[in-house]
């Protein structure tokens, strides 16, 4: 099967992984100390430890952005009180923050423990680049249609709860499999 095929039924089944775990108990620990907040920065950092993956290769050669001249200021109100970024940036626990603007890069800082060599994980944005991907699957006639079910590329979902889910589904994220986006209590 063609790599990218693979690589976008990967993406999109991740979150299936802990119910399909063969049962290794090291694995499953790891898994469920992903969410607790004391442990959260790192885990979100070392993703690819926890879940198979696949790297995506650039196409060709890179081109470094250039930095804006001037310092990013920016302040809001929120709840009739006067913030930061660096207040919002702090609150939210971000992990690292990007701002391009205009092919140039205004503001980029890092949090918790993180650099600019970090990993990240990138939660839903993911589906952008799998509907790209299963885009491109169906231009090179890898996937006949949308409407093919999932289990037709990937046979090793078929029992679970992915069995005889149309491809179309999937990318719109109404599967019917059961659940819950609940990470864990603060």
């Amino acid at each position: 099967m063609n790599n990218r095929v693979q690589l976008a039924f990967v993406m999109l089944v991740v979150y299936a992984l802990p119910a399909l775990a063969t049962g290794n108990s090291e694995m499953i620990a790891k898994r469920a100390a992903l969410f607790t907040p004391e442990r959260r920065a790192e885990k979100f950092r070392s993703m690819d430890t926890l879940y198979p993956y696949h790297l995506i290769k650039r196409a060709g050669p890179v081109s470094e952005l250039a930095r804006a001249t001037h310092k990013l200021h920016v302040m809001y109100t929120f709840a009739g009180e006067r913030h930061s970024l660096d207040d919002l940036l702090k609150r939210s626990r971000t992990q690292g923050f990007l701002l391009i603007k205009d092919g140039k890069i205004v503001d980029e800082r890092y949090f918790n423990g993180a650099t600019d060599k970090s990993k990240f994980t990138s939660w839903s944005v993911a589906k952008s680049f799998t509907s790209t991907l299963v885009g491109l699957a169906l231009a090179d006639g890898k996937i006949k249609t949308v409407d093919d079910p999932v289990t037709n590329y990937l046979p090793e979902l078929k029992g679970s709860g992915y069995d005889g889910v149309p491809i179309r589904d999937l990318l719109e994220m109404s599967s019917g499999v059961r659940f819950t986006e609940e990470y864990g209590k603060e």
